[in-house]
């Protein structure tokens, strides 16, 4: 799904995101938001050939400036698509056309910045990750933290949009850092999360930022956080109601909410964000079945369409499941379904034997 933007944020990194909404409403224990991860080839002292120059590579960059913007102030919406696989494909940050030197290291050459937050094969491999986060009520907020944000190391959740790749990851073999074993986590990755958020005006809206490698956060398409470069923890904060004028929002409307990351440089990583935006889906099941007519079993096979009415898989008959039970998410390529709401319907069955399939 592509989105276009109405007119008008080091290597390392954990993430910690927190969520509240502004009224008094009761919560779900947990939501969560489908983000997308590119795992890069890092430099690595044992195995430099096909490695990514920005990924573990010093090369005289310094962010001590830190302030400076890295990236343009309005978030570029004619990115590759990548298929319209996942939300906001389309989009993706700029690097600013000058910048100071040490921080321009960063980023060496420039144009390879552009294979960051696009699908490259042969260059990066692309996974669906899963971020939770868990409602505190004392804080009124909803978090997500993990001290070792490492989504695609062996054995973690994840899900392959090209099924038939593996991992860039666990390059660092043999090789140790301050005493920790490299070849234990999977380094050299970006991130990028894309939700939308409803503006309320003088409810004190706000979003906080803590992290150690790249971070920028786009509202409603322009840049409000830029902690760009390879440096320590480093943390912005913004409030909305300040922000309105320059954002373009209108109270009680909904704009899009844009988070990049990359882990750089080894050997850690952590991030951490605070919003009370209210953002993402109430976990239950990663796939929900809604079915006007729940009890019928599914003896014959099951068409799953997409909002457009496209056909995206055939799912064999069973007579141990109904609806789209057992669905794995992939469509009739092997490629993974992007998140938002399905139809179903038995073959040979009429509007009875049909319903709806949230996809998260």
């Amino acid at each position: 799904m592509k989105r276009s933007m109405p007119s008008m944020v080091p290597t390392c990194c954990a993430l910690l995101f927190s969520v509240s909404a502004a009224t008094a409403q009761t919560h779900p224990a947990q939501v969560a938001v489908t983000a997308k991860v590119r795992d890069f080839k890092e430099i690595s002292p044992s195995d430099t050939a096909g490695a990514h120059p920005h990924f573990n590579n010093q090369n005289g960059c310094s962010a001590q400036e830190l302030g400076v913007n890295s990236v343009k102030p309005d978030l570029n919406v004619n990115g590759p698509a990548d298929g319209g696989a996942f939300p906001g494909d389309n989009l993706t940050p700029a690097l600013m056309d000058s910048m100071p030197s040490t921080l321009a290291k960063c980023y060496d050459p420039p144009a390879r910045f552009a294979e960051w937050f696009s699908d490259r094969p042969g260059i990066n491999r692309a996974f669906l990750v899963e971020m939770r986060f868990t409602w505190d009520e004392a804080k009124g907020t909803y978090q997500f933290g993990d001290k070792n944000f490492f989504p695609i190391d062996d054995g973690k959740a994840f899900t392959r949009v090209n099924p038939a790749e593996g991992t860039f990851g666990n390059l660092q073999t043999g090789v140790t850092e301050n005493g920790v074993d490299l070849s234990t986590h999977d380094y050299g990755f970006t991130m990028e999360l894309h939700t939308d958020f409803t503006y309320t005006a003088g409810q004190g809206q706000m979003v906080s930022i803590e992290g150690d490698d790249d971070i920028w956060l786009f509202l409603n398409g322009k840049r409000v956080v830029d902690l760009g470069g390879v440096h320590q923890l480093q943390s912005a904060s913004v409030n909305l109601d300040s922000l309105k004028d320059m954002l373009g929002l209108e109270s009680g409307k909904t704009y899009s909410f844009d988070f990049y990351f990359a882990e750089r440089h080894t050997a850690s990583s952590s991030c951490t964000i605070t919003t009370n935006l209210a953002i993402g889906t109430p976990v239950e099941a990663g796939i929900k079945t809604m079915a006007s007519l729940k009890s019928v079993s599914r003896k014959g096979p099951v068409a799953i369409y997409d909002r457009s009415g496209r056909l995206v898989r055939t799912l064999a008959a069973s007579s141990g499941a109904s609806g789209a039970e057992g669905w794995d998410r992939l469509d009739a390529s092997g490629h993974v379904t992007a998140p938002g709401v399905y139809f179903w319907r038995l073959a040979d069955s009429g509007p009875s034997a049909s319903g709806l399939v949230l996809v998260r």
